[in-house]
């Protein structure tokens, strides 16, 4: 979102200077049949010899230079767009006077991630898929090891990274420091994973809704989906989700996560769903009804598997994501955020809005956390077969209870995040090589 903030207040500075009003919509583009036939947080854009579009630079210009028409070439998928024109709620459309299409925003990124795959390893640089990115690592970084590993040729899957580094024009990141550790067993969470196993045929009936509210959700007291089929759907996307490391792990290794999915009632929780650190996913029935397709339904399943993969000891907290309201007031930093014994990585968050409240240290590193459960949902779905442009439109649907059409919902921040991450990450990025273990059976 702070791309997207930025070209606005870019926009909004621009239109100040040149004295025009401030974009009737803007947004990231939603929907692409052509150049002169796509959609921007789903509103259709009419534009024609009336509209002049201009594409803004990468870094802030004096002034932007318009043609006549609709873009030159077809807007990709989670482009940020600021539009001018008059408004057809009917139509859910604009016919546009005025386009401006941001950047692609490369930017520097510094974040961490569990190693997922090996896809190029030489003597000159170390090719990787952590963090939901393809991280290229060269010899000449900066890079530091810890226990037993010693190199990059001591780098293998299930291999904690921290990096530093900037995204180039294909979406893959050129590291300029990376920090190395083992994924080791963690005694406390192997504790917190017994406790948190779940066992369908021992829930008898649901928690109490008062006490939820108090204290958050009881995951042992949600009851089993009585329907035999949709249950068989959903293991059925999950099993094939769970990535190649994962898979290739024995049962034996204490950082295996055993990856199991079940559809709940949970009838009060349209869109969130359970993560508990036993491997263990419950997602509402409502959220799969909900689901046009299977992408969507691995969307949101995915989500919460990226919860698991990416948690790291301070992470194996159990906590539920925070509300609105928790997130403005001053508990967002103690029971808002924390409560019961699960992770709830749905769309709680979603309902924020841009930076309309002041979030609290706590609640920044929550939201980092939940972008990268994000962005590593894509990469999942990429690698299992699915379609990744399926993931925001899923998230957006479970943002409004009454099940609005699209164009009449705000775009939820969850659908945000992942929009900019396939303008930038994946939608020049070629097909994946074979990673390292794929490779040496051939």
């Amino acid at each position: 979102m702070k791309a997207l903030l930025a070209f606005c207040c870019f926009c909004l500075a621009a239109a100040a200077q040149d004295n025009v009003p401030v974009p009737d919509l803007a947004g990231y583009v939603t929907r692409v049949a052509s150049a002169s036939d796509f959609d921007v947080n789903g509103w259709r854009i009419l534009c024609g010899p009336q509209t002049n579009t201009a594409l803004v630079p990468q870094r802030p210009s004096p002034r932007r230079v318009y043609h006549p028409g609709c873009p030159q070439q077809p807007p990709r998928i989670g482009l940020a767009v600021a539009v001018w024109g008059t408004r057809d709620k009917a139509q859910f459309s604009i016919a546009a006077t005025q386009l401006d299409l941001g950047p692609i925003p490369f930017e520097k990124v510094s974040s961490y991630g569990i190693v997922e795959a090996i896809l190029a390893r030489s003597p000159q640089a170390l090719t990787l898929r952590a963090d939901g990115y393809t991280i290229r690592i060269p010899a000449s970084a900066h890079l530091t090891f810890r226990k037993s590993l010693r190199s990059l040729a001591d780098i293998t899957t299930n291999v904690w990274l921290d990096y530093k580094g900037e995204q180039q024009t294909d979406g893959t990141i050129l590291a300029r420091e990376a920090r190395f550790r083992p994924n080791l067993p963690n005694p406390k969470a192997e504790k917190t994973r017994a406790r948190t196993d779940y066992d369908p045929s021992k829930v008898t009936k649901a928690g109490n809704a008062a006490v939820e509210i108090l204290i958050g959700v009881n995951a042992m007291k949600i009851p089993a989906w009585p329907d035999a089929a949709i249950q068989a759907r959903v293991a059925a996307v999950g099993e094939k989700l769970i990535p190649a490391y994962q898979r290739q792990l024995p049962d034996s290794d204490e950082t295996k996560i055993d990856f199991r999915f079940y559809v709940t009632t949970g009838d009060r929780w349209l869109s969130n769903m359970v993560a508990l650190p036993s491997g263990v996913i419950l997602v509402p029935h409502r959220m799969v009804e909900r689901m046009q397709n299977d992408s969507q339904l691995a969307a949101i399943l995915a989500e919460s598997m990226a919860v698991e993969m990416e948690a790291q000891d301070d992470r194996m907290m159990a906590g539920i994501r925070p509300t609105k309201k928790q997130l403005a007031g001053a508990l967002a930093e103690d029971a808002g955020i924390y409560a019961g014994e699960a992770m709830v990585p749905a769309v709680g968050l979603a309902v924020l809005g841009d930076t309309a409240f002041g979030l609290t240290s706590a609640t920044r590193t929550l939201e980092k956390q939940l972008q990268q459960s994000a962005r590593v949902s894509l990469s999942l779905m990429r690698d299992a077969g699915y379609d990744p442009a399926e993931a925001p439109i899923a998230w957006w649907q479970l943002s409004d209870k009454k099940g609005k059409p699209l164009a009449g919902t705000d775009l939820p921040l969850e659908a945000a995040w992942l929009y900019r991450d396939l303008s930038a990450t994946w939608s020049l990025a070629p097909p994946s090589p074979a990673p390292e273990a794929d490779l040496a059976a051939h």
